[in-house]
């Protein structure tokens, strides 16, 4: 829960509002730091806030994506908080395909579970984070965050997001990516069907295609940062 919050000072009430809930009033002006907490009451303060009325509808909506365990999750990356939520939530491991990293990563999972694209894996340097919100805002697809989820008649769950007006500039950087990205697929050998595949082609390298189960069944890869009711990019064939 602590890797979900900000790192920094928030009040009980904020906290409770970042997790989808209500606060005791006796505690809605308690501070709580985040950035170096006490664990111990931090976990204590969690413990008497009420259930959020969505917890079911979060499980319910990742259960209908048919994610699987193993399946890629292709992200920005930094800390690796996506991918640490997602395994909570779903209870099996997955794998991420990060494109950067900050010291945390490294810590929360082994090398087999995640790896970073930039920096030779490494923790990426000071300037590279002033650029980072931009470059996220350009790789994301142009919709309002996730605000949250709504479990609607015959087990249908509907997405909540924010307001957000499109911006015509990025719908066309991202055009282009798109009709470069055929190139690229077709300097590789065409669409990656296993892991050490998908990295070759991901780093831009010609690669042989091997026999592999995947090229028959699911090796679905899904992207954090996209478009929230369409959240599996389907499969890696």
């Amino acid at each position: 829960m602590l890797a979900a919050l900000p790192r920094q000072t928030l009040t009980g009430a904020q906290i409770a509002e970042y997790c989808g809930t209500t606060c005791p009033p006796e505690l809605a002006n308690r501070q709580l730091d985040l950035k170096q907490p006490d664990r111990e009451a931090l976990h204590a303060f969690l413990r008497q806030l009420p259930r959020p009325d969505a917890a079911d509808a979060v499980t319910a909506y990742l259960s209908a994506q048919g994610i699987r365990p193993g399946d890629f999750l292709v992200d920005i990356g930094s800390g690796g908080t996506t991918q640490l939520l997602l395994e909570r939530l779903l209870q099996f491991p997955l794998h991420g395909l990060q494109l950067s990293a900050d010291d945390r990563l490294h810590t929360r999972f082994a090398p087999d579970q995640t790896e970073v694209f930039l920096f030779d894996g490494k923790p990426a340097p000071r300037l590279y984070w002033a650029g980072q919100p931009m470059l996220e805002r350009l790789l994301s697809q142009d919709v309002g965050a996730t605000l949250g989820y709504c479990a609607e008649k015959g087990g249908i769950v509907r997405v909540r997001t924010a307001r957000q007006p499109a911006e015509p500039r990025i719908a066309q950087i991202q055009s282009g990516v798109r009709r470069f990205a055929p190139a690229c697929r077709a300097a590789a050998g065409g669409y990656p069907t296993g892991r050490a595949e998908l990295r070759r082609c991901l780093a831009g390298q010609r690669a042989e295609r091997p026999a592999h189960p995947a090229a028959a069944g699911h090796c679905p890869v899904f992207a954090a940062g996209g478009k929230p009711d369409s959240f599996t990019a389907g499969s890696a064939r």
